[in-house]
């Protein structure tokens, strides 16, 4: 819940539900990787008004259910033996570096 915790440190959860949570959050992208990942950065209003001048905060929006993703991405991770483990593990926690590319 530390990527929850710290998107609702810069989107109020009644923001985040009524703008983010449905489509717009991490868990969608994982759940997809259809779209393109930069359509799911968001600036939240509230920070860029502190940060006038020193730059901007770009914020993928995190869900309460990432859980699950990360419960499906565990079970890719699973191999005949260690050598294919070692290489789903690679690419499963690459697919967000890949993203962000």
């Amino acid at each position: 819940m530390i990527l929850a915790s710290l998107t609702f440190s810069f989107v109020s959860p009644e923001n985040w539900k009524d703008n983010y949570a449905s489509a717009k959050t991490i868990k969608e992208w994982f759940r997809f990787r259809t779209q393109d990942f930069n359509d799911f950065i968001i600036e939240p209003s509230q920070v860029q008004s502190w940060l006038i001048g020193k730059g901007t905060l770009d914020l993928i929006s995190s869900h309460l259910d990432l859980i699950n993703v990360d419960l499906e991405l565990a079970t890719r991770l699973g191999g005949a033996n260690m050598q294919q483990s070692k290489q789903n593990f690679l690419k499963i926690h690459r697919l967000l570096l890949n993203g962000i590319h």
